[in-house]
């Protein structure tokens, strides 16, 4: 059995040969543009994820918007979907193929 983990749209995503239901679609979605803590300890990851707030005249301040504990192999797998991510979105545009 693989333990590859498959990240697709839809409402089920598949690890190794086993498939998963996917829920909790009423979840607020929360811009993060910092990262206030990251630190493991025996295995297990935590991150902490803010957002800047500068508005007007006032002192600009970072509000906690996610707390996330995961075991170090889910990190792993998070590492590289944003590793792969960021590559993707920093390739150039083919010019080539443009209209």
């Amino acid at each position: 059995m693989s333990n590859d983990v498959r990240i697709v749209s839809g409402n089920t995503m598949k690890i190794g040969e086993q498939e998963f239901r996917i829920s909790g679609e009423n979840l607020d979605i929360e811009f993060a543009d910092v990262i206030i803590n990251a630190r493991h300890n025996s295995g297990v990851v935590y991150l902490t994820l803010g957002a800047v707030i500068a508005e007007g005249f006032g002192e600009p301040t970072v509000v906690p918007v996610s707390r996330l504990r995961m075991p170090l192999t889910a990190a792993q797998v998070i590492h590289q979907a944003l590793g792969d991510q960021i590559t993707q979105a920093l390739k150039p545009a083919d010019k080539t193929r443009a209209n």
